[in-house]
C-alpha cells in the first residue's frame, strides 16, 4: 500500500505536524509500504530533511485546505494504486476530508485540537494525553 501524507510546516507553525508524520512514515516504510509527502514547506531546512529521507516529497504552493490544494491532493492519490491518505493540519475541513476519502482506500486524520463539527476519516487521532475519548 502507498501512504500519501498531506501536511505543511514552516518556521512559525507546523513543525510538530511534520515530525509526527515523519514518525508515521517511518513505521509505514518499515512495514514495506511506499510513502509520499505532499507539502507546502516554508523553511528550507525542513525541505532538506525530507529530501534526505527515504520518502518521495512533492511540494506545491497551494494554501492548505484550498480548492487548488484539494485538486492537487486528489491528482496525486489517483496516480497511486491501493492508496491510503493521511491529513495533518487544521485547514482540512469536513468537505476536504470527504473528497479525499472518496479517492483513497482509507483515510487517517490527525486533529489534536478537536475543532471540527464532523469528520470523514476512518481513523481520527488526537495524541494529546488529555484528549477526550
Amino acid at each position: 500500500m502507498h501512504l500519501i501524507i498531506r501536511t505543511d510546516a514552516g518556521p512559525s507553525v507546523g513543525i510538530g505536524h511534520l515530525m509526527r508524520c515523519l514518525a508515521l512514515a517511518e513505521i509505514w516504510h518499515e512495514s514495506g509500504g511506499a510513502v509520499t509527502f505532499l507539502t507546502n514547506i516554508l523553511a528550507s531546512n525542513l525541505s532538506t530533511a525530507l529530501a534526505h529521507s527515504a520518502f518521495r516529497h512533492v511540494e506545491h504552493d497551494s494554501t492548505a485546505g484550498s480548492v487548488a490544494d484539494l485538486e492537487h491532493t486528489i491528482v496525486m492519490a489517483r496516480r497511486c494504486a491501493d492508496v491510503v491518505g493521511f491529513l495533518d493540519g487544521y485547514a482540512f475541513g469536513p468537505e476536504y476530508q470527504l473528497t479525499v476519502r472518496r479517492n483513497v482506500r482509507r483515510l487517517g486524520l490527525m486533529d489534536d485540537i478537536a475543532h471540527l463539527p464532523q469528520y470523514h476519516a476512518d481513523v481520527l487521532i488526537n495524541q494529546n494525553i488529555d484528549a477526550p475519548a
